[in-house]
């Protein structure tokens, strides 16, 4: 999906690529996230006590988890430079603590620009989870709030859910960098930024109904589940539907019902819906997914082929209203969605 100031979800085609900051950013659907291009129901876990979940040790540019990275070194500082502080032990020399401390700063701050992750996390799965939280905390204030992402309710859902958990084992050290991370099928896990504006847009509430397109690794509905009393979600691709279904479960997300299958039609026994929420562009809005919005509900949705854009539906008394938010690209929306005239 393109959006200014924004990143997007999908497949990682090279052509998949947005601006950030006043850019515009791409989003590719399918299952997960797309990128941006550098310069020019049980008790539900959302019910329960926020436990802490063990972590097993198992971002925004470029393809899936390739692309162009922010390769700039902070700038290097005269090593004078600074105020100097007079060492008054033993050895009574002139220090330059002052330059450290600017120096150390420096490195700090343009770590977190460039999305640069904490080093490994090797000690016990408490440590581990305790890394991992910080590194939510960080993306939070690093990548969602600057971008504009101001709901209570999604940034604390962000802070919670465990990214980790959702990425394969040999990415869960990269699972909080501004970037989407490719979990199988040609499909990746969108980077924060795009799952805190879709989700936003949704406008998401508890004691709301919400129904999801397109699972991928089923962190969408985690984020969700955080915050609404039941998420449905659909996925096309059986084995990525089993693999949201075991991440889900391991994380304790049981107000999460799923179901395989072509999402164009929605999920007609459990309407209507609070709210939509689709992670690939059909050509036209599916007429389904509009007759199982309740009224005062909203649907989020990339509509569109070469050119597409992010659309908002509302359903009102009297019909439906439509806004569209930024140009996007997302994969299209496989099935009867291509078949549709």
């Amino acid at each position: 999906m393109r959006l200014v100031g924004a990143e997007p979800r999908g497949t990682g085609d090279p052509g998949d690529e947005g601006v950030q900051a006043s850019r515009i950013l791409v989003l590719d659907g399918g299952g997960e996230a797309a990128e941006p291009q550098p310069n020019p129901s049980g008790t539900s876990r959302r019910n329960a006590v926020r436990r802490r979940i063990p972590v097993r040790d198992g971002r925004r540019s470029g393809l899936d988890i390739g692309g162009t990275e922010n390769t700039e070194k902070p700038p290097e500082l005269d090593s004078k430079a600074g105020p100097r502080v007079r060492s008054v032990g033993m050895f009574g020399t002139a220090t330059t603590l002052g330059a450290v401390i600017l120096v150390s700063l420096v490195g700090v701050l343009w770590a977190c620009a460039s999305g640069v992750q904490p080093p490994p996390t090797n000690g016990s799965p408490e440590e581990s989870d305790a890394v991992h939280s910080r590194r939510r905390a960080l993306m939070v204030a690093t990548q969602i709030e600057p971008r504009g992402i101001g709901d209570p309710a999604v940034l604390g859902a962000l802070s919670r859910v465990p990214r980790e958990r959702f990425v394969p084992p040999e990415l869960a050290e990269h699972a909080y960098t501004d970037r989407p991370l490719p979990i199988g099928h040609g499909q990746t896990i969108s980077q924060p930024y795009i799952v805190a504006l879709m989700t936003e847009a949704a406008r998401p509430r508890s004691g709301m109904k919400v129904l999801e397109i397109g699972t991928g690794c089923g962190y969408q509905a985690a984020v969700l589940a955080e915050i609404v009393d039941e998420v449905f979600t659909i996925e096309i691709v059986a084995e990525l539907g089993e693999t949201a279904r075991r991440n889900l479960g391991e994380t304790g997300y049981s107000n999460v019902r799923q179901r395989i299958g072509d999402g164009f039609a929605g999920w007609s026994e459990e309407a209507p819906f609070d709210a939509i929420l689709v992670t690939a562009a059909p050509p036209e809005i599916p007429p389904p997914l509009l007759a199982q919005l309740a009224v005062g509900g909203r649907l989020v949705i990339p509509v569109g082929g070469d050119r597409q854009e992010l659309v908002v539906v509302t359903r009102t008394a009297e019909g439906f209203s439509r806004r569209e938010l930024i140009p996007v690209r997302f994969v299209p929306m496989t099935g009867r969605a291509q078949e549709e005239p």
